[in-house]
């Protein structure tokens, strides 16, 4: 029997265990810096598993490289816990896009085609699912911190499968053959660290003691790493904290963004019209004054009637809320009795906005449910 999906606290609890996963690995990172410290005893290797393949060098060198190794460990945890999280949410966003707030119950055989569908979506990449996939209109946050994440994610595809060692594969551009790749190409990516000040001084040293009025100021700051063909990856326990941190705040994000989706999905029923739309419409009516809104279909600009609209699922009727113009940073709010009655629903919509066609309708109007799904402000 498969359970039922609760929205939003089921979303909300994978974030929560990705936030004590993070911690998790992070603290695996700092575990290599005692190991670093601890002596083998004895001249005789450690034989606590009963069969030992190595000697005595091999428990010495594990030792002395515990740092930079479980940095690593802790580097390619902290990367895969953040794509199974976004996964979770994936499978998450596609049963609320089957079931939504129908009341039905998912069928083994639906879900099993669905968890076919998120298992290929997967194979695209944590950027594609977080930027395009799981979220379909991303906020400028979370499209801030693509390019970091594709980074990272190429240096982690390192750690785990070459041991760190910098290869053709690694520098290559997505989706072109071996044979383009140059000796001079590099794996660069961008990289976030934490940077501390006090009364405006930098803090370099920790524990720091300020001796000042006490102002402080913590913010991530970015910077470039890159390595050449050849060259072998080190990550360090410090990193590894900076990373979990800016994953734990980019799932936060993510969630924000997922939530903000999947509400226009889960109350997916029209918006009633406000107080005084009514009287305004057939006021209009009676003036043979029709209420029009610009739409954009196959590059065409046209001048629609709400008479003669149909009332298909996809062309349903609504009153829109907000006026967004040619070039204006966010929408307003139409005053109560101006509701324009529209068509806000058809799928041209966000092709309007993807291919900068604004020019072709410098006034449009939507319905409240649909600037939300399209991740518009006012």
């Amino acid at each position: 029997m498969i359970r039922d999906l609760v929205y939003p606290e089921d979303a909300r609890k994978v974030v929560a265990s990705l936030h004590s996963g993070l911690q998790y690995d992070a603290a695996i990172a700092v575990l290599g810096q005692i190991c670093s410290k601890t002596p083998v005893v004895g001249d005789t290797p450690v034989f606590s598993t009963g069969f030992k393949y190595g000697g005595i060098e091999a428990d010495g060198a594990v030792r002395r490289d515990s740092e930079g190794l479980l940095s690593r460990f802790s580097f390619i945890s902290s990367v895969s816990r953040f794509e199974t999280h976004a996964r979770l949410l994936l499978l998450q966003r596609r049963v609320l896009e089957e079931l939504g707030s129908s009341g039905r119950k998912m069928r083994p055989e639906l879900m099993w085609n669905i968890l076919r569908r998120v298992n290929r979506e997967m194979r695209d990449g944590p950027v594609v699912v977080c930027s395009q996939l799981l979220i379909v209109h991303p906020s400028v946050e979370v499209q801030a911190r693509m390019k970091w994440l594709e980074g990272i994610y190429k240096v982690r595809n390192c750690l785990a499968h070459r041991l760190g060692k910098v290869e053709m594969i690694d520098v290559k551009a997505p989706a072109a053959p071996l044979d383009s790749v140059k000796d001079s190409d590099t794996l660069k990516t961008v990289w976030l660290r934490l940077k501390a000040t006090a009364d405006g001084q930098d803090i370099v040293n920790f524990p720091h003691e300020v001796m000042g009025p006490g102002e402080m100021s913590i913010n991530f700051a970015e910077y470039e790493r890159e390595w050449k063909i050849g060259e072998q990856i080190e990550i360090t326990a410090l990193e590894c904290q900076f990373v979990a941190m800016s994953l734990s705040f980019l799932g936060n994000q993510v969630l924000a963004d997922f939530e903000r989706e999947m509400n226009a999905i889960v109350t997916s029923a029209p918006p009633s019209p406000q107080p005084g739309v009514k009287s305004v419409v057939e006021k209009e009516k009676r003036d043979s004054t029709t209420a029009k809104t610009h739409v954009l279909d196959n590059d065409k600009s046209v001048s629609e009637s709400p008479h003669s609209s149909k009332n298909s699922p996809e062309q349903s009727p609504h009153f829109a809320d907000f006026e967004f113009k040619e070039g204006a940073s966010h929408g307003e709010r139409l005053p109560g009795g101006h509701q324009w009655w529209c068509n806000a629903s058809l799928p041209s919509w966000p092709d309007i906005l993807a291919r900068g066609l604004w020019h072709y309708s410098p006034y449009v109007y939507l319905c409240e449910r649909h600037a939300i799904e399209l991740g518009l402000h006012w």
